[in-house]
This record gives C-alpha cells, structure tokens and sequence, in this order.
C-alpha cells in the first residue's frame, strides 16, 4: 500500500478523534484541534474516510418518516407550551423535525 502524501490526519489522531467522538465532544471543537472541517470529523467517526483505520465505528443515525400520530403528539406538546429542547428529548428527533411538525399547520 502506497502512502499518500495529503492525508491531513495520521492513525493515532483518527482513534482520537473517534474516542472523542464517543464521548461526545461538539464536532465543531474536535475540527478545530485537528485543522479540519466538521464533515470531515464526521466521516472520520462514521468510517466513511479512513475506514482502513481499525476501531469501533458507530451506527450512522436512522432517520424513520414521522407518523401521523407522532406528528399530533409533538404539535400537541409544544401548542402545551414545551420548549423545542425538551421535545428533542422527549420524541428523539431532531430540533429541526420538532419545528417542522410544531406548527399549527396540517402536515400530510
């Protein structure tokens, strides 16, 4: 195997990054302490670079269509007066999923 000249990130700073990672560093602070970009700490922790690299890799995120039931509920929730934080808690989706479904509007 040839060594390529413009890989930015050596084994040992790949394993760090995936050890940070786990433990739930903001991607943004990682990126910064290695020189680079948020996407590429995530493909570095989801093995789409460097999966050559041994070590645990997690599950990338499973995105599931919200149901019709899901959607009341949420709608419902913040109409009560919860706060988008505490919905991504409570449902497990996404801060933008929660806003999307939390507006009075009917969604199909």
């Amino acid at each position: 195997m040839t060594k390529r000249k413009w890989r930015k990130l050596t084994t040992r700073q790949v394993h760090e990054i995936r050890e940070k990672a786990a433990q739930n560093h903001p991607r943004k602070v990682i990126a910064w302490e290695y020189g680079v970009s948020e996407r590429t700490v995530t493909d570095v922790v989801y093995g789409r670079t460097y999966a050559h690299v041994a070590g645990a890799l997690p599950q990338p995120p499973f995105h599931s269509r919200v149901s019709l039931a899901d959607q009341r509920a949420i709608r419902t929730f913040m109409e009560a007066g919860g706060t988008i934080r505490s919905a991504v808690t409570t449902f497990g989706r996404c801060k933008e999923t929660i806003y999307r479904y939390s507006r009075n509007q009917e969604t199909s």
